[in-house]
């Protein structure tokens, strides 16, 4: 397991690089073990990212109680 800022996962946090059209874009994809963790794990995650391009994000909650 690995701890990010007090919310722990299942599984690797895996950052990669897509490019789409000519700009490139970042993504984590995330398991979490509690579905009530999600909103600080982003929250921490805005901080880390601010001024670092624009930020999109969307959330793809597995209903799965891990």
């Amino acid at each position: 397991e690995k701890k990010f800022e007090s919310v722990f996962t299942v599984g690797p946090i895996t950052p990669y690089v897509e490019q789409v059209g000519e700009l490139h874009k970042r993504e984590l994809l995330v398991k979490f073990k509690k579905s009530s963790e999600i909103k600080k794990y982003i929250l921490n995650l805005l901080t880390l990212l601010s001024g670092k391009g624009g930020v999109n994000i969307d959330a793809d909650v597995d209903p799965i109680f891990y």
